[in-house]
């Protein structure tokens, strides 16, 4: 059985500065570094990584250095999972987006993508993992170093173990 954790990073500056995110790249807050450290000492206690990867943008990769210092484990970068490219709204202003790009009658499906973007990584893992279509209705929320862990088993079996798995926040 192979084991996959995905994990979001901690809070960043655009949370706090109201800025669209995306491929922006932001670093964390004093919070969100908080928030790493309290997810890699959990991740310590509770698991053995054999393998930690990592998209190249800031945010990420501070996340990634919190665990790979307790852990031990180093971290591979790879630039196929930063996250969603979320075309002309990365870095702009929340209410500005709003504005230039409003949401249509009815909504903006999650994989609708914004004007030269795509959709969330998090959720196109979920969507690879269980083979569904790209454009699926199925959307997964992740708060701030919110952790997924799904099973892969010999037989081809997948099994979702958590979602958002938040637990290492409590302290907070």
């Amino acid at each position: 059985m192979v084991e996959i954790m995905v994990v979001r990073h901690g809070q960043s500056e655009a949370d706090i500065l109201n800025r669209c995110e995306g491929r922006a790249d932001f670093s964390l807050t004093d919070l969100g570094l908080q928030q790493a450290q309290l997810l890699a000492e959990w991740i310590q206690r509770n698991y053995a990584l054999d393998a930690i990867f990592c998209s190249t943008l800031i945010r990420a990769k501070q996340t990634a250095a919190a665990i790979a210092e307790l852990t031990q484990v180093p971290v591979t970068y790879d630039n196929d999972l930063i996250e969603q490219n979320n075309g002309v709204i990365a870095g702009m202003l929340r209410d500005e987006a709003l504005m230039k790009y409003p949401i249509p009658a009815g909504g903006r499906k999650r994989h609708d993508a914004i004007e030269g973007g795509e959709s969330g990584m998090i959720s196109m893992l979920f969507r690879a993992f269980l083979n569904l279509p790209y454009h699926s209705e199925i959307f997964i929320p992740t708060g701030d170093t919110g952790v997924h862990l799904w099973q892969y088993e010999p037989s081809g079996k997948k099994v979702i173990m958590a979602t958002n798995w938040q637990e290492h926040l409590a302290a907070t």
